[in-house]
């Protein structure tokens, strides 16, 4: 997922403030807790395999420390489901634990076929193509 960190904390840049630094900490907190963002049908049996947070700000390569217009925080959930073909929906926790974001697009591939959905408040499940 990439997520603008505006619509997760209300700005963009590298945080300034301790209410700021506090407000993306708590923000990357809420992003680990991937149970709270993706939660797939309990019939596919999915446990989570890995949550990846990647904060804009940190320091990272030969890129580090430059300047951006645009924050983008990059989070990655994997999941591993026994029953992978009863997996029909998944719920999207997003909009209810970040109230500043306004939609949310996913492009959803299966062996069925591509599809992209956007959900809006207040939906919170996307279903599955089959």
């Amino acid at each position: 997922m990439q997520l603008p960190q505006e619509s997760l904390v209300g700005f963009e840049h590298a945080p300034r403030t301790s209410a700021q630094r506090q407000a993306m900490a708590d923000a990357l907190a809420r992003l680990r807790q991937s149970g709270d963002l993706i939660q797939p049908d309990a019939e596919a049996r999915c446990r989570p395999t890995k949550t990846e947070v990647k904060d804009p700000h940190e320091p990272r390569g030969a890129s580090a420390g430059a300047a951006a217009d645009h924050a983008d925080v990059e989070v990655e959930i994997g999941f591993r489901c026994a029953q992978a073909a009863q997996l029909r929906t998944l719920g999207i926790g997003l909009l209810e634990t970040f109230p500043r974001l306004k939609r949310v697009q996913a492009v959803v591939a299966t062996p069925q076929g591509q599809r992209k959905f956007t959900l809006r408040r207040p939906a919170r499940e996307l279903k599955l193509p089959r």
